[in-house]
């Protein structure tokens, strides 16, 4: 009963003191809705930078062949040494599987003829990186379909010319086509002929946009260049898939030796072929994103310790000027405990009332720069997430309650002497 009759008194109180009750939320509504709004941006930057280096984040390893003369390298060596044309193929990557069971269908690899070809739609030319790929590609890249469907097993039986390309193979067409070129767009490019050197090669999916960062690239049946092109099964890379947790640097060593183990190759600064994974670059990104957060918590600090500087003097003086009031409670037999409960339980639904206010104004605000900017390049997508809104409300009401508390206690050891002459 005590507590109920706490909140009657607090909402009195609010009540009959709505300038004071009023700049008090208000304090809190800017500093709350501040926090929450620039978290959100936090937040959003966050995803974008991970969605775009995804493929980094990943941990990979990466195999390639290489030849011509060394270069210097802090882990390899160093050396102008010449290196003998080698080529990888198929029999590499069953080799490792084999060797390594629990690699088995996580080796990825592909093939190419040039890195940069011409490629001829209609009237309108791009450059696209072409990749001849093995029908387990697309999962382990993870790469989804906007239209149509992927290349299909009877493809790469029948060794056909057909294709799969990116959303940016699309996107760079329609930026090189002459303003009096029909406009290729997802529904007319399905089923086209394409101009690929000398061969006629038929478009049959398109890829969803993965990032920012992506290349016109176009995705052919591994088979059709092995025996209709080279003539060979060599292949120009491996991406080796490993779990999250598994260690890299071990697995770069164990790969490291097999390979040279296999071709019989001495030591490591002799190897034709580079072995490297983005495992350091992926500890710098989550460095550089720690760094961001810290540098968001201090701009917390900053706006809390502000906002709060504010809403501490109003508090203040709404206490001060109350010392009357508390000690004509105390002289009727109101102990110490129980004016800082009532200054207390006010404090907290104070809080509460703004933090509900600043909550709803941002998602508004955010909801609304999401919409403004959902059609256009700057793709401003802010998220608010729940762990921000229920730190905001933990921080708020605990420096809340600090700053009301005090200023109450101090009033409430006062003499009544010293009180009742108080004004």
């Amino acid at each position: 009963m005590r507590f109920f009759s706490y909140i009657a008194d607090a909402l009195r109180t609010i009540m009959a003191n709505k300038m004071r009750s009023g700049l008090s939320t208000l304090g809190i509504i800017i500093w709350v809705m501040s926090v929450v709004v620039l978290m959100a941006f936090g937040k959003w930057t966050e995803m974008t930078m991970m969605e775009n280096m995804w493929d980094m984040m990943k941990n990979t390893i990466m195999l390639s062949p290489w030849w011509g003369y060394s270069m210097m390298d802090e882990e390899w060596g160093a050396g102008n040494k010449y290196i003998k044309k080698v080529t990888f193929d198929e029999k590499l990557v069953n080799y490792i599987e084999e060797y390594f069971p629990e690699l088995k269908w996580k080796i990825q690899y592909s093939a190419r003829l040039k890195w940069d070809s011409m490629v001829k739609v209609w009237s309108t030319q791009t450059y696209a990186d072409v990749q001849w790929v093995p029908e387990t590609y697309y999962e382990l890249q993870e790469l989804e379909l906007e239209k149509w469907s992927r290349l299909t097993k009877r493809n790469y039986e029948n060794k056909e010319m057909v294709a799969v390309v990116s959303y940016w193979f699309l996107k760079q067409l329609n930026q090189n086509k002459q303003s009096s070129a029909k406009k290729i767009n997802i529904d007319n490019i399905i089923w086209t002929k394409v101009k690929l050197w000398w061969k006629e090669v038929s478009i049959v999916g398109l890829l969803k946009q993965t990032s920012e960062w992506e290349w016109p690239t176009m995705y052919l049946p591994i088979t059709t260049m092995w025996e209709r092109l080279n003539h060979n099964n060599e292949i120009s890379s491996l991406t080796i898939h490993l779990e999250p947790t598994a260690d890299n640097a071990k697995w770069q060593k164990r790969i490291t030796y097999l390979l040279l183990k296999k071709y019989n190759i001495p030591s490591k600064q002799q190897a034709w072929f580079s072995i490297y994974s983005f495992a350091k670059y992926t500890e710098q990104l989550n460095s550089s994103m720690a760094i961001m957060n810290y540098l968001l918590l201090a701009i917390w600090a900053i706006s809390l310790l502000v906002g709060w500087i504010w809403v501490m003097n109003i508090m203040i003086v709404s206490v001060t000027e109350r010392t009357r009031e508390i000690w004509i409670r105390k002289a009727i037999w109101a102990l110490d405990r129980d004016i800082i409960a009532q200054f207390l339980v006010e404090s907290v639904i104070i809080v509460v009332i703004g933090w509900l206010i600043a909550l709803w104004l941002s998602f508004w605000i955010v909801a609304v720069l999401n919409k403004v900017f959902a059609n256009t390049d700057f793709e401003f997508k802010a998220v608010i997430t729940y762990e921000v809104v229920l730190v905001a409300l933990w921080l708020t009401t605990a420096i809340g309650i600090i700053f009301w508390i005090l200023p109450a206690r101090k009033a409430a050891k006062l003499k009544p002497i010293d009180a009742l002459r108080f004004e």
